[in-house]
This record gives structure tokens, C-alpha cells and sequence, in this order.
């Protein structure tokens, strides 16, 4: 049975053009870090060197997410394109910037220098990057690291009702 399960997985893989190593699942399921693609274990080790790893999962749509163990959580795509980087702990390192575009860092370091980064997006063509500042910034960066929009939130204190 086992067999013929893998048989039809390969196939699958095969009839409909799939170039990622990952496995097909039905749902969110747990994998370990060394089955994931080469490149995305490259990530880790890059930007999170001796951080051990808390959980890796593939969804079903191949897209994976790896947690590790200092508050870290990074997503990536099919195709291991990383799509979000997260974490409430740690404000990211320069490194980690490094990522976005250049014309982005360069405005995030002028606008909020040594504010803390605590989450960045990548979907298709567009960046978002969310400051630790007051108020709260949202910041969005095209391809190319230009300015498309910035939108700030003031925390609301909890006071009590008079």
C-alpha cells in the first residue's frame, strides 16, 4: 500500500509539472528541518545561526513555515521564496534587512533609526514592513524599495470609564 502511494504521489508530482521537492499533504503537516529545501535551510542558518528549530510544517499548497525557538517565525512559498518573517522577541538585524530592497532600508533607517522591525511581508511584488514605533507603522515598499504607502496606528490605553 505504501508503495502504491508513493507511486501516485510521484506521478502526480510528475503530471502536473511540480518543481519543488516538497511533499503534496492534505493539510498543515509536521516535517522535519532537513527534509526542507536547501535554500531555505540556508535562510535559517544565515540569519539564525545556532537557533535551534522549534517546528517546520508544510501546508497544503507546499507553502511551509519554520518556528524556531527564540520567537522567530518565517514563511515561505512554493517555490521558497521567503513571504513573512515575524517575531513580537527580537528586533531584526541589520542582516535580516538586507532582504528588502535597498531604497527601503534606506528609508526605514532614515524615518525610524534604531526603531525596532518586528515583522516583514513578500507577496508578488510588494514589501511590508511594521515598526515598533509610536504610533505603530505599516510601512509598504515596492519591488524596487520606493515608498507606495505608510500608515500609522495609535495604541489605545486602556483607561477606565468614568
Amino acid at each position: 500500500m505504501k508503495k502504491f502511494l508513493l507511486l501516485m504521489v510521484s506521478y502526480a508530482m510528475i503530471a502536473f509539472g511540480n518543481s519543488s521537492s516538497l511533499p503534496l499533504v492534505a493539510h498543515n503537516q509536521s516535517v522535519k528541518f532537513d527534509d526542507l529545501p536547501e535554500t531555505a535551510q540556508r535562510f535559517v542558518k544565515k540569519y539564525f545561526p545556532g537557533v535551534a528549530i522549534r517546528q517546520c510544517s508544510i501546508g497544503k499548497k507546499r507553502n511551509f513555515d519554520i518556528k524556531l525557538v527564540n520567537g522567530y517565525e518565517i514563511g515561505f512559498d512554493r517555490e521558497v521564496n521567503w513571504t513573512g518573517i515575524e517575531s513580537d522577541k527580537h528586533p531584526f538585524s541589520p542582516e535580516l534587512l538586507e532582504e528588502l530592497p535597498g531604497e527601503s532600508v534606506t528609508y526605514l533607517n532614515m524615518q525610524f533609526p534604531r526603531t525596532p522591525i518586528h515583522k516583514m511581508e513578500h507577496k508578488s511584488s510588494k514589501y511590508r514592513v511594521w515598526v515598533k514605533s509610536t504610533p505603530k507603522a505599516e510601512i509598504s515598499f515596492d519591488e524596487k524599495g520606493k515608498l507606495l504607502k505608510a500608515d500609522y496606528k495609535l495604541i489605545k490605553a486602556n483607561r477606565p470609564h468614568k
